[in-house]
């Protein structure tokens, strides 16, 4: 394992002992980078490939935090073996308020055919003044109209002893 200055892991690797080639074989290698402040912004996974004897990739993500109004995205890839290459999979973006609450996030799919992102699912969310949720709703992508589609709604409400005095739901 290998750790940056701000002691946050960097690298992993995993390796197993062969009793027929009495050699250490690769198995797994994880590798993570941060911004200045210590968030996670890059993770990458790769596994050993016996028969070309080099890692390959598995899986990453890349994370872009705006943090003038707590917005993130994250963008995950599969590796193409036949390219040798990391392709885009899926990307989800969240929004939070100033409490650090979730309020958005929306689900994307990659359309490798058209080159372009696809809604899968978006979330909603509100909070009372104690952040409490108060509000939750959930939508799909009408890919024929490109637009968000509501699919349920549900609110609640809350006394001063936290209990649920309102609860309604919405389909």
């Amino acid at each position: 394992q290998q750790f940056n200055d701000q002691n946050l892991r960097v690298l992993t690797e995993s390796f197993y002992w062969s009793d027929e080639t009495k050699k250490w074989m690769g198995m797994q290698k994880s590798i993570w980078n941060f911004d200045s402040i210590g968030n996670e912004i890059y993770f990458e996974s790769l596994f050993w490939d016996q028969y070309n004897q080099k890692w390959t990739g598995q899986l990453k993500y890349t994370i872009q935090i705006n943090y003038t109004d707590s917005v993130g995205e994250i963008i995950y890839y599969n590796w193409n073996q036949e390219t040798s290459a990391w392709v885009y999979n899926s990307k989800q973006i969240k929004k939070k308020d100033g409490f650090g609450h979730l309020v958005l996030q929306e689900d994307y799919y990659w359309d490798s055919y058209n080159q372009l992102w696809i809604g899968g699912g978006k979330m909603e969310y509100a909070y009372d003044a104690s952040g409490r949720q108060i509000m939750n709703a959930g939508y799909h992508w009408d890919q024929s109209l490109k637009i968000w589609v509501g699919d349920y709604k549900s609110e609640n409400r809350y006394d001063q002893n936290d209990r649920e005095i309102f609860y309604a739901g919405y389909n």
